[in-house]
Parts: structure tokens; sequence; C-alpha cells
């Protein structure tokens, strides 16, 4: 064999590898999980409900609404120690780092969950006094979470699951009566509104 071909047929030879085409040898691991909760808060007027302390800046913060409503100041912490502060200006949440503007509506919430919940990101959502919002974020993605005991006019249990980018919502962990939003849940709630509206009692079932 030609000296030529037999060093062509050595440097050409690779080692297989067991990695498969179009894998990285060294994945980039996934972004850690925030969980944060609200620790103060500051709005132009005042609620009958149990709502977080005002903190040092909040009222500054909510200048900047003027006669637009809803209008809020938050200042959240999380499990990390970091805080972060923001305000709702109408359907918009501008954070004071500098960070792009969150919406803060949700077209999707119509009908039988819009009469129980109003505006979700109030507090404390509907009229139940043991009903808390939390924040979850995980690198650029973010979620309201609203947590319900039941003890609210439409019986709402469970949990309400809200994108903080876009318009989704998720019902899937929502109850009334121990029934799933889909299964039975949203009847339920049809009914408990509409005994409220007559001043009847409701008897779960």
């Amino acid at each position: 064999m030609p000296t030529w071909i037999w060093l062509i047929a050595c440097t050409g030879a690779t080692a297989p590898s067991d990695a498969p085409r179009g894998t990285p040898e060294n994945p980039t691991p996934p972004e850690p999980i925030e969980h944060w909760e609200l620790v103060g808060r500051v709005t132009p007027g005042s609620s009958v409900w149990p709502d977080a302390p005002p903190f040092e800046g909040g009222k500054a913060m909510i200048a900047r609404c003027r006669e637009r409503r809803p209008c809020a100041a938050e200042r959240w912490r999380s499990e990390s120690g970091a805080t972060l502060d923001l305000t709702l200006v109408e359907r918009t949440i501008f954070f004071e780092d500098g960070r792009p503007p969150w919406p803060a509506r949700w077209m999707s919430i119509t009908g039988t969950l819009r009469a129980c919940l109003g505006d979700p990101l109030t507090i404390p959502p509907t009229d139940d006094p043991q009903s808390i919002r939390t924040l979850t974020t995980q690198g650029d993605n973010a979620q309201w979470t609203l947590y319900f005991s039941g003890k609210n006019t439409c019986g709402l249990e469970g949990q309400v699951r809200l994108d903080a980018h876009k318009d989704s919502v998720d019902l899937h962990p929502t109850l009334c009566e121990g029934k799933r939003w889909r299964e039975g849940g949203r009847e339920c709630v049809k009914r408990r509104l509409k005994a409220a509206r007559e001043g009847g009692s409701v008897t779960a079932k």
C-alpha cells in the first residue's frame, strides 16, 4: 500500500462517540425555581381585609398611578432573601429594577370565573379571608398562584394558576366542593352564586 494512502486511513479515522448526534456533551442545567412571598403592600385606600404591611418607598411608587385604578405597590421576598418591588398600574405591572413590565390582564377569565375572581391580583382574591397569592419564577418564566380555602361565596378551593407573561389560566387544581372545575366544579360555583344572589344558603352535597 502506498504510504500516502496509509497516512490518510490513519489520520481520517475517528473514535466512535457514545453521545447521540445533536446532543451537547455538557447540557446547561435548568434555571433554579424561586418561590416568592408578599411581605409589603401599599395602596391609595384602605382595606377591611388582612393585607401585607406597608413598606418604605411604597407611597412614592403608587404616585405614578395618579387616578388610574387598580393601583398597588408590592414588595416580594424570595426564599433566598432577594427582594422584588413592583407597582400595579391598571393592567400593567412595572418593576423598580427596570426589568420589562408584565401584563396584568387575563381575558380568558370570563363568565362564572370572572364573577368569582373579579380582579385576580386583589388582596385577597374573592372574599376569602384565608386566600393568598404567591409568585414563582424560573429564569424568564413566572407564575402567579391563587390559593383558596373554600370559605368564600363561590366555594372555591385549591388553586388558580396564572401565567405572568401571557393570557394562560390553569384551572386543573381548582375545586368546588371537591369537584374539579371541568368535572362539575363550574356548575357547583354557579349554584352557589345563584343562591348568594337570592339571599339563600348553600348546602354542600
